[in-house]
């Protein structure tokens, strides 16, 4: 290997390949163990993160949340240590050894020791810009080898440092490419957790406060918090697996690990040779055996008859008529040897027409002489009784037979019943009912109706007829009801029975920013039912008027 690609190692490319085909073949223990311990993190920093941002009481619980995170980062780093174990266990082709209890506890005494420290260094080395591959390489590395099996912090921080130094170029390679997957991870994370609650809004009709604050939920620092996180839950164990390829290919320059792993795959794949050999060497006796009996000349041998000349004519017409061999003759040829006389075009179609009738009918012929074949073979006895054999003795195969030939004369009868009931019927199919949906008309007294249950034209319609009625206060009702759905369907307000008046308000005062008009005959339509349904004011024939004017505004708008 030249200099250069020493120093800079395997390109960044590859190793990341072989990272990500570690991380396919990885057990599901190993996966298990290390979001064992991402998952409750994650989830502790979230809540710490809104905690914090929102809470009213952040003040009072910052210590012992803080404490809290404390003990969680301990637990993560633990379970991330494990999992990198798992990961050098499977490029060693070795086990990842017993977690003894000493090794569990050298292996927190190490992580609590030394990753601690990351939080504020790493944030350091990268304002600084030019040391930060070399910090996230170290601790990087502590992970993949801090796993317990040193008996000392010294020990780890010596290994860690050699690998830290190892082929920085390749480093700073993988860390920018890493950088671009990160970004894209959060993209991806970014615009699931914002289609998220429409697509729940728009299928199930589920409401939710990310789907209520809109486009302005992306300038809410939870839920950037919460992409980051997702981001983070997808990238890491890359980046597990790639150190662990770090460190398992820079300490395999000293014991040769790596070529350890290959001479032991090339022994296991050579077993399998090795016994197919010897099963061939020991056959080989028999396979010369049988060999030599093949060549020897037969004691008593018959010739077979020769073919008359008759016989291979016959067999060479057979051939030709083949389809893949048709295009080699040629038609001119074809249509002297059919007849020497000239035939018209009206005989010669009418011709053809006999031939193709002919052949169908002996291929018919061909097929019910062959099921005739079957049935004789299955179900006659091939041989006759021998004179000398049991005169009593009954025979089964006739049985069978006949059995066999009412099954059939019963399935041809079935399938001409069924042929002259469809000619009878026709092909043709009823016309379909196409049936109306009548909507039930609503108890407009009932405090559980909301608007969903009609259309807007259908409860204008019930409106009018409660009005000629002189139920001016359930009319009321109706056009106010009316009022919810037009809104609804322009998507200005979401039907829900949970909703009161005033949040109706609110939603039409937020969604229809632009249009005073409106916001003004809704707010006084509301007001107008509100006194009329809930309080002691007696509905008029005015109020009602002028509510049916204040809706029409809200339509016109």
């Amino acid at each position: 290997m030249k200099k250069k690609s020493a120093n800079r190692g395997r390109p960044a490319l590859d190793v990341i390949e072989d990272a990500v085909h570690l991380l396919r073949t990885t057990p599901a223990r190993a996966w298990l163990a290390y979001y064992a311990g991402a998952i409750p993190f994650t989830l502790g920093l979230l809540f710490f993160w809104a905690d914090m941002s929102c809470g009213a009481f952040a003040e009072r619980r910052c210590p012992a949340s803080a404490f809290g995170m404390v003990f969680l980062f301990i637990w993560l780093k633990c379970w991330q240590a494990v999992f990198a174990s798992s990961l050098r266990a499977a490029l060693g082709a070795s086990s990842a050894g017993k977690w003894t209890l000493s090794r569990v506890l050298r292996l927190i005494f190490v992580q609590g020791i030394i990753q601690p420290s990351r939080l504020f260094v790493l944030p350091v080395a990268a304002i600084a810009t030019i040391p930060f591959g070399w910090v996230l390489a170290f601790y990087e590395n502590v992970t993949a080898l801090g796993d317990g099996t040193e008996t000392g912090v010294r020990p780890v921080l010596r290994r860690a440092g050699s690998q830290t130094r190892l082929w920085p170029y390749q480093n700073h390679m993988l860390i920018a490419l890493l950088s671009l997957v990160a970004v894209v991870l959060w993209l991806n994370a970014f615009i699931a957790v914002l289609t998220l609650p429409q697509l729940l809004k728009m299928f199930l009709g589920i409401e939710t406060a990310f789907s209520r604050a809109g486009i302005w939920v992306i300038f809410n620092t939870t839920f950037l918090a919460v992409t980051v996180a997702l981001a983070w839950l997808a990238l890491d164990p890359l980046i597990k697996a790639v150190y662990a390829l770090r460190c398992f290919h820079g300490e395999a320059r000293k014991d040769g690990a790596d070529l350890l792993v290959e001479l032991s795959l090339i022994r296991a794949a050579g077993r399998p040779l090795a016994v197919a050999a010897l099963v061939l060497l020991a056959l080989f006796p028999l396979s010369a055996r049988s060999a030599a009996a093949t060549n020897a000349p037969p004691a008593a041998s018959r010739t077979p008859p020769a073919a008359t000349p008759a016989q291979i004519d016959n067999a060479v017409k057979q051939t030709l008529q083949h389809d893949k061999y048709a295009w080699r003759l040629p038609r001119e040829k074809i249509a002297k040897d059919d007849d020497s006389a000239p035939k018209g075009w009206l005989r010669t179609f009418m011709d053809g027409i006999g031939n193709t009738l002919s052949s169908w009918a002996r291929a018919v012929g061909h097929w019910i002489s062959s099921i005739i074949d079957w049935f004789n073979r299955h179900f006659m006895s091939r041989h006759k009784a021998a004179q000398g054999g049991e005169a009593g003795q009954f025979d089964w195969s006739g049985a069978l037979r006949l059995f066999a030939y009412v099954l059939v004369l019963a399935a041809a009868v079935a399938l001409v019943m069924l042929i002259v009931r469809v000619v009878r019927q026709g092909w043709r199919r009823a016309e379909a009912i196409r049936a109306e949906v009548i909507p039930a008309r609503p108890d407009l007294n009932d405090e559980n109706v909301t608007a969903a249950q009609l259309p807007e034209d259908e409860w204008l319609k019930l409106a009018r007829e409660l009005l000629n009625q002189g139920d001016l206060r359930l009319a009321l009702r109706a056009f106010y009801l009316a009022t919810l759905a037009h809104l609804a369907a322009r998507e200005i307000v979401s039907i829900a029975r949970f909703k009161s008046n005033r949040d109706y308000e609110s939603e039409v005062n937020r969604r229809a920013r632009g249009s005073a008009e409106l916001r003004a005959a809704f707010s006084a339509n509301v007001s107008s039912f509100d006194r009329a349904w809930y309080g002691l004011y007696d509905v008029t024939a005015d109020a009602v008027a002028q509510f049916q004017s204040n809706l029409e505004r809200i339509r016109s708008c």
